[in-house]
């Protein structure tokens, strides 16, 4: 990270994938329309830190990360309040139960069996883009212009 200050604050904080504002200025209209991970990540931190007289960067980087396609199965986490004492108490069990709770009988994590809309498996690529509805050749450039970046190493790919 470069900084640009000899002195000052840091403030990081979470995303703002509930603001289609800031969505909407910092990345683009069709970003804004994207439904958020978390209905709570309103970008409050952000406003605050400017409001102080800081300011951002890289706004622009909103989903770089991986990020699901929402569920069409009810939510049952979603339906919680989002009351800290509430999170502290959950936050207090889920470390407390057995790791075994979080994976279904084939030893797969818990988003692969209650998310099946994005676990895909398949035997060739073809099959795999056939599965999740891509052009397999598309698939079959994308993999095959990844590992040949790999086996350059540097990423030929802005």
């Amino acid at each position: 990270m470069r900084y640009f200050e000899r002195r000052g604050v840091v403030l990081t904080t979470g995303d703002y994938s509930a603001s289609t504002e800031l969505k909407a200025k910092h990345v683009g209209e069709d970003a804004a329309r994207i439904p958020p991970v978390n209905p709570a990540s309103t970008g409050d931190g952000f406003h605050l830190g400017e409001e102080a007289g800081g300011y951002t960067l890289q706004m622009d980087r909103l989903y770089e990360g991986l990020r699901f396609a929402p569920s069409k199965r009810p939510d049952l986490i979603k339906l919680l309040p989002t009351v800290p004492a509430l999170n502290r108490m959950v936050r207090f069990l889920v470390e407390r139960l057995p790791k075994n709770c979080f994976r279904d009988i084939h030893g797969r994590g818990v988003d692969k069996r209650y998310r099946p809309d994005v676990d895909h498996r398949a035997d060739t690529l073809e099959e795999l883009a056939d599965a999740i509805g891509v052009d397999p050749a598309t698939l079959r450039a994308t993999v095959d212009r990844w590992n040949q970046n790999v086996r350059d190493g540097k990423d030929a790919d802005p």
